[in-house]
C-alpha cells in the first residue's frame, strides 16, 4: 500500500475486508483500563490517551452521527501504508522473547511474546515447525495481552499457559485455541510442566511444584476430559504402588492408551532406595494399572526432584529458546539440535509474523487545516503532519532512541508535543525544537492564555513556548487536565478521594471533592461548549461526571455496558466516547454529557480475534477520525461513519 493518503472523503477505503479467522471465546467480565480525554478547540483537535487535554473551545459544523447499532464491516485502513517510518532507527522499537520451547517427534513449538516496551501491551508468539526445525511458521494466536510461559505436548495434544491463568490448547501444535478465562489457573506460576498428552478419552499433564520437603519439589498431575477444564492433583493420585512417589518423569500416548513413568524413593534421610514404575491408563487418566516396576536399588540422593527429570532421548530433536539484547531492543533466539547433535540457529526475522515493528499514534490534532499525529516509530518519538493529502514525517532534532509522544496541542504561539522525558515545540508543526525541560509524566493543556504542563506535582506554564515558569501544583495527584474558558480544570485524587481542581491561571488551584465513593478513580477530563466532563470508575463501574458551572457542581452518569473507556471528546454539540468491551470497540454518544447511548462496531481493527483498543481520536476536516490497535501491534485509521 502506498504511503500517500487519499482525499478526506475516501481516506479509509481499502478494498474488501479479508476473511476473519474463528473468533475466540471471550469473557463477559469487563476491565476498566482507564479513560482518555480529547477536546476539539477552535479548529484544534487532540487526543491524549493517558491524560486529558484541550483548550475549552469548540468549532461549529463538526459532523458526528447519533448513536445507533453500527453496521458490520466498517472501513479501516492500516497506518503502515500511510505514515512513513524512521529509516534511521536502530531497532524495531519492540521487545521479543521466547519464554519456552518443547519438542515431540518432528514437531517443535516455541512460545513467547512480542511486547511494546512503552506501555502498549503484548501479543503472544507461537512459532512452530513440523519438520524437525527446517521450516517454520508463526501461528496467529489471540493472546489478549497474556504471555505464554510454558508449552508442552505430544502428538494429539498440546498445551501452553500464562502466569495469569490463560490457557491455550492445540491438537497438533499448529492451530491453537485460547481457553475460557482462568482455565489455566490450576497450573500455578511456580509449577514446572513436564509433559502433556491427549487421548480419545481425556488429557493428562504431569509436573513438579516447589515444596519444603527434602527434594524441594513434589509431583503434580492434572486431568481433563476435553483439554479445556482441568483438575489438579497434588497427592492422592489414582496410581497403584504410588507411595513414596517423588517424581512423575515421562508421559506418552498411543492409540487409546496413556503411559506414565515415575520414581518412588524411600529413606531419603539416609541412603535412599529408588524404584521406577510404569503405569498405563485406557480411560483418559481416570484410573491406572501398573505395567512394570523395578526392584529397589540404592542411589545417591539427588539435590532436588528436578534432577530426576530426564533430558531428551538419544537421537531425538531438542531446542532451547531465549532472548538477546540487540541495540535498544530485545530480540528472540531459538536454537534447534537434531538427532545427530548438530545445532542450527533459527532466523526468526525471516518468519512472517514474529518480529513486529513499532508504529504508534497516541495523539491526533488539527489546527487551521494542518493535521498532526504524534506517537512513535520503531521505538523513537515521531510526529507526522498532513494538509489533507499524504502524511510526512517531521524531523526531530536530538530525538532519543526510545520514547513516545502522548500528547500534542496547538495554542497562540504554535504547537507543543510531549511525552515521558519529551518536550518539543514548533511555530508551524514542521520545524521542531527540543526543550531542556523534560517532564516525566506530563499532562498537557493549551488555550488562548498559553500552555500548561502538569508533571506530577509541578506545573510548567508558558505563553510563548520560549520560556517556562515553574510552580508547585499543591496537594493531591492530578491524572488529567483540560483548558476551559476562564481557566483550567484538573481531575485526580486527594488522600484516596476523587477530586477536581480549578484554576484561572494555572498557578493557584482550588480543590473540590466529587460526589462519588472513596476509591473512585478520576482518570481524565475534558471541556467544551460550556460543559466539563470527567471520566472515572468505581470498582470496575465506568462513570461520567458533567458540570455546567466550571466544576462548581457535578452530575454523575453511568456509561452503559460496563466497558473499558479509552477516549472521550466533543464534536460539534455532541459528546463522543470510544473504548472496548470484551476486546472489541464500542462507542457512546451524549448530547450533554449526562445521558449516553452505546453502539458496537465490527470490522478489521474493531472486532474479531485478539483485543482491539483505541489509541487516539479527533475530528479531522470536520469528520471524526480514530486510531485503533489490534492485538497490541497493528494500528488502523478508522472513521466511525454513520454507524457511530
Amino acid at each position: 500500500m502506498s504511503g500517500r493518503s487519499r482525499p478526506p472523503a475516501d481516506l479509509l477505503r481499502s478494498g474488501p475486508e479479508p476473511p476473519k479467522p474463528p473468533r475466540r471465546a471471550r469473557s463477559r467480565r469487563a476491565e476498566i483500563i482507564g479513560a482518555a480525554v480529547l477536546v476539539v478547540a477552535g479548529g484544534t483537535a487532540g487526543v491524549i490517551l493517558t491524560q486529558g487535554g484541550g483548550d475549552g473551545r469548540n468549532p461549529a459544523g463538526v459532523k458526528l452521527p447519533g448513536a445507533r447499532p453500527a453496521a458490520a464491516g466498517e472501513e479501516t485502513r492500516p497506518l503502515s501504508g500511510m505514515f512513513p517510518a524512521d529509516t534511521s532507527a536502530k531497532g524495531d522499537g519492540r521487545d521479543q522473547e521466547l519464554t519456552a520451547v518443547a519438542t515431540s517427534g518432528q514437531t517443535v513449538v516455541a512460545v513467547g511474546a512480542d511486547r511494546d516496551p512503552q506501555g502498549g501491551g503484548a501479543r503472544a508468539l507461537f512459532v512452530v515447525s513440523t519438520d524437525g526445525g527446517h521450516t517454520w511458521k508463526a501461528s496467529g494466536v489471540p493472546g489478549g495481552g497474556a504471555v505464554p510461559r510454558w508449552v508442552a505436548g505430544t502428538e494429539g495434544g498440546w498445551l501452553a499457559g500464562a502466569a495469569d491463568g490463560t490457557l491455550w490448547r492445540s491438537p497438533d501444535g499448529l492451530a491453537w485455541e485460547r481457553g475460557a478465562e482462568g482455565a489455566g489457573k490450576v497450573f500455578g506460576p511456580a509449577d514446572r510442566i513436564i509433559g502433556v498428552v491427549s487421548s480419545p478419552k481425556g488429557w493428562v499433564a504431569i509436573g513438579l511444584t516447589p515444596s519444603p520437603l527434602p527434594l524441594k519439589a513434589v509431583p503434580v498431575m492434572w486431568t481433563s476430559t476435553d483439554g479445556a477444564v482441568w483438575k489438579r492433583l497434588s497427592g492422592g493420585f489414582p496410581l497403584p504402588a504410588a507411595d513414596e512417589l517423588v517424581a512423575l518423569t515421562r508421559i506418552s500416548a498411543g492409540g487409546s492408551g496413556i503411559t506414565l513413568e515415575g520414581i518412588r524413593m524411600k529413606h531419603l534421610e539416609k541412603t535412599p532406595f529408588q524404584r521406577d514404575v510404569v503405569w498405563t491408563s485406557d480411560n483418559g487418566g481416570q484410573s491406572w494399572d501398573v505395567m512394570s516396576k523395578t526392584e529397589n536399588r540404592a542411589v545417591t540422593r539427588p539435590e532436588s526432584a528436578y534432577d530426576l527429570i530426564p533430558g531428551p532421548a538419544a537421537g531425538t530433536i531438542s531446542a532451547k529458546a531465549g532472548r538477546v539484547q540487540d541495540g535498544p531492543d530485545l530480540d528472540p533466539t531459538l536454537t534447534v539440535k537434531d538427532g545427530s547433535g548438530q545445532e542450527r540457529q533459527v532466523s526468526l526475522v525471516d518468519i512472517p509474523g514474529v518480529i513486529g515493528h513499532d508504529l504508534s499514534v497516541s495523539a491526533l490534532a488539527e489546527d487551521k487545516g494542518l493535521r498532526i499525529a504524534a506517537g512513535s516509530s520503531d521505538g523513537r518519538p515521531q510526529i507526522w503532519t498532513s494538509d489533507g493529502g499524504s502524511w510526512s514525517r517531521a524531523t526531530l532534532p536530538e530525538a532519543p532512541e526510545r520514547g513516545r509522544f502522548t500528547a500534542v496541542a496547538a495554542g497562540p504561539s504554535g504547537w507543543v508535543a510531549t511525552g515521558p522525558g519529551l518536550l518539543y515545540t514548533s511555530p508551524d508543526a514542521r520545524t521542531w525544537t527540543a526543550s531542556k525541560t523534560l517532564p516525566s509524566r506530563p499532562l498537557l493543556a493549551a488555550g488562548p492564555g498559553g500552555y500548561l504542563i502538569v508533571d506530577v506535582s509541578t506545573v510548567w506554564r508558558s505563553s510563548d513556548l520560549t520560556s517556562w515558569t515553574k510552580t508547585a501544583f499543591g496537594d493531591g495527584t492530578p491524572h488529567a487536565i483540560t483548558a476551559r474558558p476562564g481557566g483550567y480544570t484538573a481531575a485526580g485524587d486527594l488522600s484516596g478521594r476523587p477530586v477536581t481542581w480549578s484554576s484561572t491561571d494555572g498557578t493557584s488551584w482550588t480543590a473540590k471533592e466529587m460526589p462519588a465513593p472513596a476509591g473512585t478513580a478520576l482518570t481524565h477530563v475534558s471541556a467544551a461548549n460550556g460543559t466539563v466532563v470527567a471520566i472515572g470508575d468505581t470498582a470496575g463501574r465506568p462513570l461520567a461526571f458533567s458540570s455546567a458551572d466550571a466544576g462548581e457542581s457535578w452530575n454523575q452518569a453511568d456509561l452503559p455496558g460496563a466497558p473499558a473507556v479509552l477516549t472521550v471528546l466533543t464534536a460539534g454539540k455532541q459528546w463522543f466516547a470510544a473504548g472496548t468491551r470484551n476486546g472489541e470497540v464500542i462507542t457512546w454518544t451524549s448530547p450533554d454529557g449526562r445521558t449516553w447511548q452505546a453502539a458496537a462496531h465490527q470490522g478489521t481493527g474493531l472486532s474479531g480475534p485478539g483485543d482491539q483498543t483505541v489509541s487516539a481520536a479527533a475530528p479531522l476536516d470536520g469528520t471524526l477520525t480514530a486510531v485503533t490497535v489490534s492485538d497490541a501491534l497493528t494500528p488502523y485509521l478508522w472513521k466511525p461513519g454513520e454507524g457511530a
